[in-house]
């Protein structure tokens, strides 16, 4: 099975959707380990060859896990 999907955020925002969870992570479970995404950064034909920008946000290389959203307070 493979899937093609505008940018990353339309992957994500498809596989969140109940009807995914729900009917197709089970299915999913049964998968190999290995990528699930890839991101076509040069492509060639027998004509040309397209060098195309990533899809990484601008602060992707300076952020880590938990790097957005409230953080705990303290006990």
């Amino acid at each position: 099975l493979t899937t093609l999907w505008r940018s990353v955020g339309a992957y994500r925002r498809a596989l969140s959707t109940y009807d995914v969870k729900i009917h197709a992570t089970p299915f999913m479970y049964e998968a190999r380990e290995e990528s699930t995404g890839f991101e076509v950064r040069i492509a060639a034909s027998t004509d040309s060859v397209e060098q195309r920008s990533g899809d990484l946000a601008a602060d992707a290389t300076t952020t880590g896990v938990g790097d957005f959203g409230p953080h705990p307070r303290p006990h």
